[in-house]
């Protein structure tokens, strides 16, 4: 179980993560969020929220961990559900797949943002690499096995579609199947490409936000 705990005026966050009996706290400089569109082997949406810890490994990267994760049948209950997690942790930006197949469903978020999030601060953003499935997984295996900084909790879908995956799949068009895997490397290829941007607002020990305080 990973729960906010507060954030400083200087952005920083700190997290609690939960595992068996083992509970520490971590501190996090920002979480971003990856959206997967439905497709036609999987007609529901899925998000998930990553956070970038402070303290870099050796090599020099800076440890990344899964700290949400969720799928719904309809839009609306998942944007919902997005942006009231985003709210908890201070996400601000959302990274998905800006394909011309996936117009409408870019289309519905953004009125369902003007319509039912306005003053919540959130930006969607065309996920880097999103065409490419295998630099994608070739990713998420480099931060898993190579770098050993990204950390999926056990019970996530993301982790299951991660051990069901095969090289066979990757001859056809898995980015139809493996809906947990495109958000993940749609946010993962963001953190590899970007730094996280500042938020402007002086926020001193902020709480987390209720569901639905942005409605």
């Amino acid at each position: 179980m990973i729960t906010f705990k507060n954030r400083f005026s200087n952005g920083l966050m700190v997290l609690e993560i939960k595992e068996g009996d083992k509970v520490e706290e971590k501190t996090f400089i920002g979480v971003r969020c990856g959206l997967s569109w439905p497709t036609a082997l999987n007609p529901g949406g899925y998000f998930c929220l990553m956070g970038q810890e402070a303290k870099s490994l050796i090599t020099g990267e800076r440890p990344l961990l899964i700290v949400r994760e969720f799928q719904a049948m309809t839009m609306p209950a998942l944007f919902e559900k997005m942006f009231d997690e985003m709210g908890i942790f201070g996400c601000t930006e959302i990274f998905t797949d800006f394909s011309s197949r996936f117009a409408t469903y870019i289309h519905a978020l953004d009125s369902y943002k003007r319509a039912k999030r306005e003053l919540q601060e959130a930006r969607i953003k065309p996920a880097p690499y999103a065409e490419n499935f295998i630099h994608g997984n070739d990713m998420i295996t480099k931060w898993i096995k190579v770098i050993k900084g990204l950390t999926i909790p056990k019970d996530f879908i993301i982790r299951s579609q991660l051990r069901e995956i095969r090289e066979s799949d990757l001859k056809g068009e898995p980015q139809e199947k493996f809906f947990a895997m495109n958000a993940l490397r749609y946010v993962l290829g963001a953190f590899e490409t970007s730094a996280i941007p500042q938020s402007t607002k002086d926020r001193v020990m902020e709480k987390p936000l209720p569901p639905g305080a942005w409605n």
